[in-house]
């Protein structure tokens, strides 16, 4: 009976259920607020916002970087977990120095 409800437990854990969606977006950022954390990226025509959390991981060159390498017109990749209607970047990838 306990391997029952132990495979059951692991099953329900395991489920989709509980899977994170997790947004790609590659585009420019159009605006950086260091005050909040906070940066703005231009792709296909629509603004997204994002707020740094204590755990995202900003990488430059495939090495870590600070949040004040992130420049205007800097072309980024970002990966993020939807939370409720807000996106919460989980990496955040500088791809190119300037678009311009």
């Amino acid at each position: 009976m306990k391997e029952m409800i132990l495979s059951l437990a692991i099953a329900l854990l395991s489920s989709s259920a509980f899977a994170v969606d997790i947004t790609t977006v590659e585009g420019t950022i159009s605006k950086v607020v260091p005050a909040k954390k906070e940066i703005y990226v231009m792709a296909e025509g629509k603004k997204h916002e994002f707020y740094f959390q204590e755990n995202t991981e900003l990488v430059q060159n495939g090495a870590p970087a600070a949040f004040d390498a992130l420049k205007v017109d800097q072309k980024v990749k970002v990966d993020a977990k939807k939370v409720g209607r807000r996106l919460d970047p989980v990496k955040v990838e500088i791809l190119a120095e300037t678009v311009k």
